[in-house]
């Protein structure tokens, strides 16, 4: 699915919230909002939510895909680069 699918009216009543969830959505919004010192209205509120919803139903699509894996292809040179790449960053971060 591509993100500016999971907007459609059929991604979000699949994934909708409603009841405690989506209270709780507004709560966790508000507090992004007054912690960050923005003002906001209602109407800031829902696009949020609506926000939120959609990226849901966004990720929602990509569960099976991240199950089965993403393949990458590269050269073998790439994939040498790579690997040291990652090393690099593992002996840093020890």
């Amino acid at each position: 699915m591509e993100i500016e699918d999971a907007f459609t009216q059929e991604a979000l009543e699949n994934m909708s919230v409603g009841g405690g969830d989506e209270d709780e959505i507004r709560k966790i919004i508000r507090n992004i909002y007054e912690s960050n010192q923005i003002e906001y209205h209602v109407e800031e509120e829902n696009v949020a939510v609506l926000c939120f919803v959609a990226g849901r139903a966004y990720q929602a699509s990509l569960d099976g895909v991240l199950e089965e894996g993403i393949v990458v292809t590269m050269s073998p040179d790439a994939a040498s680069l790579f690997i040291e790449y990652l090393t690099l960053r593992l002996k840093e971060e020890m």
